[in-house]
């Protein structure tokens, strides 16, 4: 039957628009054409996933086709996960496909389709999440060295993909502490060793970035930008709308049955605290941990809805039906629609600036697509960034930016004109200092479609 459940969230998967994120093809790329990650590449996320990726494209193109079949592998596993994780709790085959059906369907609304950090995340808070479980439920002292210890090595892991599981491990371990009645001591002297994975993996980073002479940018990005200096920036925070917020409330609202019979409590509490993955700008598909970690009491909850009173019953009925509704307009928006940022105008760009650009010459791109580099073969002057203001406008980058331009003269910029609104949202966003200087040195030369300009070294 689990194999009929992945056939189905395939055939969905293949028939809904897929999300190529352009950084995801971008980061990659540019290390593989000998740029430095944190000093020539603007990443504020740890570096495992960009590695990977890295390897990754090594052997296969920088195409759709090729991030799609990856990413599929990556929701089937967090499927599977989800199957072998109720299974191992309940014992019942009836929980584990309602579980695992939830997740596939509403998986697909929530923005599962597309690569992204918080979903290669995903099986592994998972399975930290079921072995921080069994640690919670061990008697034996050797269980629950070993369950904490690997709760905390997928979380480690995790954690060199993206920042934002600190909150889960901060989350564990006031938990854990709470079973030692807060005795520090007597946890320390227990679970020392979890610590381990996550120094190992730390003094690599460490070593090799000192090797490579960016240290100091590394810690800039990784730590120092995301944790003190990136919700301070302009433009950065991104709040979600009424709907939105009505919809995560009704996830948890059809886990009402769950929530008052207090039953596997942590799968809820840890569902609330992943919300957190989705600060500071909201999105659905940063809530794919969130999904997976209460479709795994699905089935139970299924089974406790039916023995509610009648108030709380409709509550999470209408909760249901909202979802339902919610889910019917996503597939109704999105079925059989292009690959989003990799639409076929993108790709026809691509060929226009690999005609025009010889093979060593560099580009700019003012406020263009990203994608259109690996898609054209051309390279960025150094450093580069995405157009956000969050970056731009750390202090000195756009004056390192400038500055190379002008040391690097490229005789060409990919240039998108400004949008109209606010300052700094994103595509009217106008970096002065480099829009400046492109301005007084470069002027259009060719118009390749609608909106999209080849600007000439004047």
């Amino acid at each position: 039957m689990i194999l009929i459940l992945l056939l189905v969230h395939l055939l969905m998967l293949i028939n809904t628009q897929f999300t190529l994120w352009p950084e995801i093809v971008v980061y990659p790329y540019l290390i593989n054409n000998d740029f430095l990650l944190y000093k020539d590449i603007i990443n504020p996320y740890p570096p495992l996933l960009t590695w990977f990726l890295a390897f990754f494209t090594k052997i296969f193109e920088y195409v759709p086709s090729t991030y799609q079949i990856l990413t599929w592998a990556v929701i089937l596993i967090i499927d599977l996960s989800i199957y072998t994780i109720t299974k191992k709790l309940f014992k019942r085959r009836s929980y584990q496909l309602t579980s695992t059906l939830f997740f596939i369907i509403l998986s697909i609304p929530f923005g599962v389709n597309g690569l992204w950090f918080d979903l290669v995340q995903t099986p592994l808070i998972l399975w930290a999440l079921y072995f921080f479980y069994e640690f919670l439920n061990s008697k034996a002292k050797s269980s629950l060295k070993l369950n904490f210890f690997v709760s905390f090595l997928f979380l480690t892991i995790a954690f060199f993909i993206k920042q934002q599981v600190f909150w889960v491990a901060a989350l564990f371990l006031i938990s854990a502490l709470s079973k030692y009645k807060f005795d520090l001591f007597k946890f320390l002297k227990n679970h020392y060793l979890s610590v381990l994975p996550f120094a190992v993996f730390l003094i690599f980073n460490f070593v090799y970035f000192l090797e490579h002479g960016t240290l100091t940018n590394f810690a800039f990005w990784v730590f120092y930008f995301p944790a003190l200096l990136a919700s301070k920036m302009s433009g950065y925070i991104l709040l979600p709308s009424i709907k939105q917020i009505v919809v995560v409330f009704a996830l948890f609202v059809l886990f009402l049955p769950t929530i008052l019979k207090k039953s596997h409590v942590l799968f809820l509490i840890t569902a609330a605290a992943l919300i957190l993955f989705a600060y500071p700008r909201f999105d659905y598909f940063h809530l794919i941990p969130v999904l997976s970690a209460i479709a795994v009491v699905f089935g139970p909850n299924s089974e406790y809805f039916k023995k509610l009173k009648i108030a709380p019953r409709g509550f999470s009925l209408i909760a249901l039906i909202f979802l339902g509704l919610f889910t019917y307009r996503y597939f109704q928006n999105h079925w059989q629609k292009e690959v989003r940022f990799f639409e076929q105008d993108v790709f026809e760009n691509a060929r226009v600036i690999d005609l025009l650009v010889e093979e060593n010459d560099k580009v700019y791109l003012q406020n263009a697509p990203d994608q259109l580099l690996p898609l054209s073969g051309t390279l960025p002057t150094k450093p580069w960034a995405d157009d956000f203001p969050w970056y731009l406008e750390v202090a000195n980058l756009q004056d390192r930016v400038r500055d190379e331009l002008e040391a690097e003269k490229p005789r060409f910029i990919i240039s998108q004109p400004y949008l109209e609104g606010d300052k700094y949202d994103l595509g009217s966003y106008r970096p002065d200092n480099i829009a400046d200087y492109i301005d007084n040195n470069y002027e259009n030369f060719v118009q390749i479609d609608g909106n999209l300009y080849i600007r000439v070294r004047k």
